[in-house]
């Protein structure tokens, strides 16, 4: 199994989680897949999984590119909580916010 940590998911570990090595970042994602995997994964969206990052306090949320590897694609906080910020960089009518 294959996992890789896009560099925006990274920048996001280390707005919400520290700072942190890439390699470290990446071992306890792995494991925490590993495990969840057995268990079962529920998808977040037709394209996306949410994974919780045991012990942090962020869900990593993945997706399967064409070649198989699971890419992280960005951490949010385990409240689910989006910002007015992260839904605008999505292309979001801001207005939907007032």
């Amino acid at each position: 199994m294959v996992v890789i940590i896009s560099n925006h998911a990274m920048q996001r570990w280390q707005e919400r989680v520290g700072p942190a090595k890439h390699k470290d970042v990446l071992r306890l994602v792995s494991n925490n897949l590993k495990n969840q995997l057995k268990l079962g994964l529920k998808a977040h969206d037709k394209e996306s999984f949410a994974l919780e990052v045991k012990p942090t306090s962020v869900t990593a949320v993945l997706s399967i590119d064409p070649r198989g590897y699971w890419v992280v694609k960005t951490f949010h906080l385990n409240s689910w909580a989006i910002t007015k910020s992260d839904k605008i960089r999505e292309g979001a009518d801001e207005t939907a916010w007032i």
